[in-house]
């Protein structure tokens, strides 16, 4: 991702106090010259730090913000003289969220003050801590700059997902996330005008046919099922958005011999979210998982496969060919039809087998999400959906009687990111339910 934290950094001396002087204008701006110079080493690419600015007393507050616009996303703050709780905290009052770096006693009386008034603020003890917090600030401005495309006929909550969450004012209220409902056939009239002959349409089919391991679909369905990506991919520039899902069990796309489970696929491997079935849940874990990881995610249902061994399922028919990071090369692939019914395409890849895994899904209510981390076992070609992957969990009985509080579509991404998306759940104001840890120990 390109998008980048801004972190306006600002140095306070004020307010003599126990055997603490005042150090001289010219002691300060030394000591902020050192700690720029630390900052700008250890801070990832994540972050962009902003001009600093220099507080001296309560005066200078008004001037802090006017320079606090809407280009900063939180404010580092460091204590280069004097006691200055109050000062500080003011500055904490102003608006952005602050963080204080660094394990002082300063740093979270200041911040559990914030946090009594409702104030965001942090106080990684560290660098890897701040670059952590860094990470998640992003996502969150990631959500809060993202469109989703909902295509639908049949409204919201979709009729083959009706746990999935629904209230587009909600999704924007919490998250920033904007939205646009746009009817099946709109897309269906768009895919249509994709001519077959078209150059970009002949380009991605000879690319994903040559590319394959084994071809089980006819060219005519791959054909359409291009087409259609292209259409999908037209109708979202022209709404602006950066994310998608589309109802797509509703006849109309039997009725036209198409799927969208390629172009979804290939979204996800390009870094748009993109998710089945209108499922804004789901599509809300695929960003949540996607962001954080940097790499695509995939979404299936989930279901107990065997309680003894604690064994899960995930399967459906949207895997990404590049599911260790968005520029990395596509796994090895099959391409087949939609369960075998003669039309459609779908994929089929060799990954994940041996590694770790998170799964989750965001509760309707918008207010939790339930996250599990496996180890896969086995993928299967073909089982129930097109990628069936057998995941050893924790405790599948525990982690099945939460499913049926959420649902059974789920985001999948390659990793252990089940504590970095609790640290997450703190910034985005959800409440992160771990209902399988790692199996490994």
């Amino acid at each position: 991702m390109s998008l980048r934290v801004n972190l306006k950094p600002v140095f306070v001396s004020y307010e003599r106090a126990f055997f603490r002087e005042l150090p001289s204008e010219e002691e300060v701006r030394r000591r902020a010259e050192e700690i720029l110079g630390e900052l700008s080493s250890k801070l990832s690419g994540d972050a962009r730090l902003l001009e600093p600015y220099f507080l001296t007393g309560p005066e200078g507050l008004e001037g802090l913000r006017g320079e606090l616009s809407g280009d900063v996303d939180a404010v580092i703050v460091y204590r280069v003289g004097g006691m200055a709780h109050r000062l500080i905290a003011a500055v904490g009052m102003l608006g952005p969220p602050l963080i204080m770096v660094g394990p002082g006693v300063l740093n979270h009386d200041i911040v559990a003050y914030l946090r009594h008034r409702g104030r965001e603020a942090y106080a990684p003890v560290g660098y890897d801590e701040l670059n952590r917090l860094v990470r998640h600030l992003k996502v969150r401005k990631a959500l809060r700059l993202s469109r989703v495309l909902v295509v639908t006929s049949s409204g919201l909550p979709s009729p083959s997902v009706i746990s999935s969450a629904y209230d587009l004012e909600a999704l924007k209220a919490k998250f920033g996330l904007d939205s646009v409902v746009v009817p099946t056939e709109e897309l269906l009239r768009r895919f249509e005008s994709v001519p077959p002959d078209r150059e970009d349409v002949r380009k991605l089919v000879d690319e994903l046919t040559s590319g394959a391991h084994r071809v089980e679909v006819s060219g005519d369905n791959l054909e359409r099922c291009v087409r259609l990506y292209v259409a999908l991919k037209e109708l979202m520039r022209e709404h602006s958005a950066s994310a998608v899902t589309v109802s797509c069990a509703e006849p109309a796309f039997y009725e036209h011999r198409v799927t969208p489970c390629l172009a979804f696929s290939l979204l996800n491997d390009e870094g748009t979210p993109a998710a089945c079935e209108a499922d804004l849940s789901a599509l809300l874990a695929i960003m949540l998982l996607s962001l954080l990881a940097e790499r695509p995610a995939m979404m299936g249902n989930l279901w107990l496969h065997d309680a003894r061994e604690n064994v899960i399922r995930i399967s459906h028919d949207v895997p990404p060919t590049r599911p260790r990071g968005f520029g990395e090369p596509r796994e090895r692939y099959e391409l087949h039809d939609f369960h075998e019914r003669g039309y459609g395409a779908t994929l089929y890849v060799h990954s994940w087998v041996g590694e770790a895994v998170t799964f989750a899904r965001v509760h309707a209510d918008l207010s939790r999400v339930l996250v599990g981390v496996g180890e896969v076992l086995a993928s299967h070609e073909g089982i129930s959906c097109r990628q069936t992957l057998d995941i050893r969990v924790e405790d599948a009985r525990r982690l099945i009687k939460r499913v049926s509080e959420y649902g059974h579509h789920f985001a999948l991404v390659l990793g252990d990111y089940a504590e970095e998306l609790a640290e997450l759940g703190d910034v985005l104001g959800l409440e992160v339910e771990v209902a399988s840890e790692s199996p490994r120990g």
